[in-house]
């Protein structure tokens, strides 16, 4: 079995359905309880690493707000565990989880979506916030 199938009888096991995109990333759609927001959630799968990514999260900030917004997210990413907030080079804001495929299991898949679900929905009124002020 392939990563690819791997992963996908994964999230299928945790409730979601995905599609193979083009790029040969898996694409899932979750909704967040709390912020009631939809979230694209990718799972990009190489042989050594699954990268999962909330994309997009933010749209690009002003140019006058993004060093400010940057700094924000530096800190924030002091406060997540496991997972961590960046940058894309359009400048646009994702949420980002690596897992190695080594050691790769069901598991931990899905404590790994469970992370990313969780901090998209808490850390998004927040950073909605600063985007909006």
């Amino acid at each position: 079995m392939t990563y690819i199938e791997t992963i996908t009888n994964y999230f299928q096991e945790y409730g979601w359905k995905t599609i193979l995109a083009e790029n040969g990333s898996l694409v899932a759609r979750f909704l967040a309880e709390n912020s009631n927001v939809e979230f694209n959630l990718l799972a990009q799968v190489s042989e050594h690493w699954v990268g999962l990514t909330v994309f997009p999260y933010l749209p690009p900030f002003t140019l006058e707000r993004r060093s400010e917004f940057t700094q924000h997210i530096c800190h924030r990413n002091l406060e997540i565990k496991f997972a961590r907030l960046a940058q894309t080079d359009k400048d646009e804001t994702v949420l980002c989880l690596d897992l190695p495929t080594s050691c790769l299991t069901k598991d931990l898949f899905h404590l790994a979506l469970d992370v990313m679900v969780y901090y998209a929905d808490t850390l998004y009124p927040d950073l909605v916030r600063f985007y909006t002020t």
